[in-house]
């Protein structure tokens, strides 16, 4: 095929530029979120994502992949991974958002 060839493993190997369809790149930008992204929709600190992560190998173990050192999760996976593991705590969350009602006034 055009554009294609195999490396010395035999693996195809992409050589001309690929376009991702516009619906592809809707989902990767929706839902392949950072620590920072995580946190935010689980309405905590990032502090506590970071926490998570250490505390629960099977969450670090769910990045897809590391772009400059740092992970990314496919959100819907880790969706259900927290709420299995039963996390945000809503009381936690509730602290903080006081917290930062407190702050901004």
């Amino acid at each position: 095929m055009e554009g294609r060839r195999r490396d010395a493993e035999g693996r195809c190997v992409v050589t001309a530029p690929f376009t991702v369809p516009d619906d592809v790149n809707q989902l990767i930008r929706e839902h392949l979120v950072c620590p920072a992204q995580i946190a935010d929709r689980a309405g905590v600190n990032h502090p506590a994502v970071s926490n998570w992560l250490d505390r629960h190998r099977s969450l670090a173990e769910l990045a897809v992949t590391h772009v400059a050192g740092r992970p990314l999760f496919w959100w819907p996976q880790f969706e259900a991974a927290l709420a299995e593991l039963g996390l945000p705590d809503p009381q936690a969350v509730e602290v903080q958002r006081r917290r930062a009602e407190r702050r901004a006034a």
